[in-house]
């Protein structure tokens, strides 16, 4: 069971050693990107829902 979990983390080191990591900047540029479409698309649905909730009231209005 021990040369299984040991194999286990050999190989794991190895392949975490075949990954090319992002740099700082990178990282940087990617989480504001994420940030930056989260917030539009924020706005989007909140305004999609606003104009939806108006135009259900006015549809209940109308009868």
């Amino acid at each position: 069971m021990f040369d299984r979990i040991k194999r286990f983390i050999r190989e794991t080191r190895v392949e975490l050693s075949k990954v090319t990591w992002p740099t700082r900047r990178e990282v940087f540029s990617s989480t504001l990107i994420i940030i930056a479409m989260s917030a539009f698309l924020a706005v989007l649905i909140g305004v999609f829902d606003f104009g939806m909730s108006k135009l259900i009231d006015w549809i209940l209005s109308q009868r």
